[in-house]
């Protein structure tokens, strides 16, 4: 658990595990387009270019509009989740 989720235990009382573990995989689902993202401008930009960067997914694959969609849709389920957290919390006490 986060330190955050023990504060917010220690100081509510309540610890809802369904939210923390859906705003951790929202987390990661943001870090994950982030990265992806990253990996499609680096392309497009030519700054992976001549191997300088052989592990990145786009060299991988070669599929740089398919790795972006992925990243968009990562982005898009995390702003969701989060989305989705933030309207069903209401109030705590």
């Amino acid at each position: 658990e986060s330190p955050g989720a023990a504060l917010a235990y220690f100081h509510l009382g309540v610890f809802r595990a369904a939210s923390f573990w859906s705003l951790s995989l929202a987390g990661v689902l943001i870090i994950a387009w982030l990265n992806l993202s990253n990996d499609c401008y680096d392309a497009e930009t030519g700054v992976d270019s001549d191997q300088r960067k052989p592990e990145s997914v786009v060299a991988l694959t070669g599929a740089r509009a398919k790795v972006l969609r992925i990243a968009l849709a990562f982005l898009a389920s995390g702003v969701a989740l989060i989305a989705a957290n933030v309207l069903s919390l209401g109030t705590i006490q």
